[in-house]
């Protein structure tokens, strides 16, 4: 159901505010060694119906999302799903799913 992607995508990004560190995503080139900001990818499967909103207008909403945390955003179709890939340094990841979050939320509330 819908509501549970949303769970899950609150769980997550709480869970990175509370760590204190930011999504930690692993190293960039999966041989242990650290780099001032490693880079990720995050995915998240989110409700067909809330893409509008992730996306925008002409992707206006997505292009605001990743200047405003500087991580990288791509959305693809999967069934009913949308496939949401957010790739960049793990703080920037954690800002950009928040932003996201609050997008399907408020998605979610009017679908409700």
């Amino acid at each position: 159901p819908k509501h549970v992607y949303l769970r899950l995508m609150l769980d997550f990004w709480s869970l990175c505010r509370s760590s204190g560190n930011g999504a930690s995503m692993g190293t960039a080139n999966g041989m242990g060694s650290r780099r001032a900001a490693p880079s990720g990818v995050l995915r998240l499967l989110v409700p067909a119906e809330c893409g509008g909103k992730l996306i925008g207008r002409r992707g206006a909403r997505i292009h605001e999302v990743q200047v405003l945390s500087g991580a990288r955003i791509q959305v693809s179709d999967r069934d009913d799903e949308k496939l949401v890939e957010v790739t960049g340094p793990g703080a920037s990841i954690e800002e950009a799913v928040a932003l996201l979050v609050e997008d399907v939320a408020s998605s979610e509330q009017r679908l409700a």
